[in-house]
């Protein structure tokens, strides 16, 4: 129980004060009717696929506004990123490995917040280069 609560507690850092995202609120819908351990994983899943995807159409976007020289920054930061991401995970298996049921119930959670955060700052940086390129 007080696994979870860490869990939840890594999330709520990083939403509060931000209104909730579509994809959020589609998490949240499906957890809200998710029967047991494995339908709510299931969730986590698909939120992880629609936050990849956020990703992923954020940083085609992002390259779009910007030259060789940024695009070469933005492509080396993105694969630092997910070493850190993966490494994140990795971290957190290992922390939560000797109890039971944890890495099936909650990796896959902060995957999905990893994800959600990286995408969200990508969007950041695309409204930024939107309005660099206004003036």
């Amino acid at each position: 129980m007080k696994l979870i609560s860490i869990v939840l507690l890594f999330l709520s850092l990083n939403v509060q004060g931000q209104d909730l995202e579509p994809i959020d609120s589609l998490y949240e819908a499906c957890l809200d009717t998710a029967m047991g351990s494995y339908n709510r994983y299931l969730c986590t899943e698909m939120a992880n696929d629609l936050w990849d995807d956020e990703l992923n159409k954020n940083y085609k976007l992002c390259m779009r506004e910007l030259n060789e020289e940024e695009k070469t920054q933005l492509r080396d930061a993105q694969r630092l990123w997910i070493k850190y991401r993966d490494s994140e995970v990795s971290l957190f298996s290992m922390v939560v490995s000797g109890v039971p049921g944890t890495y099936y119930r909650d990796a896959p959670i902060v995957l999905m917040q990893l994800t959600r955060e990286r995408a969200l700052k990508l969007e950041g940086y695309l409204e930024l280069l939107k309005e660099r390129g206004k003036y």
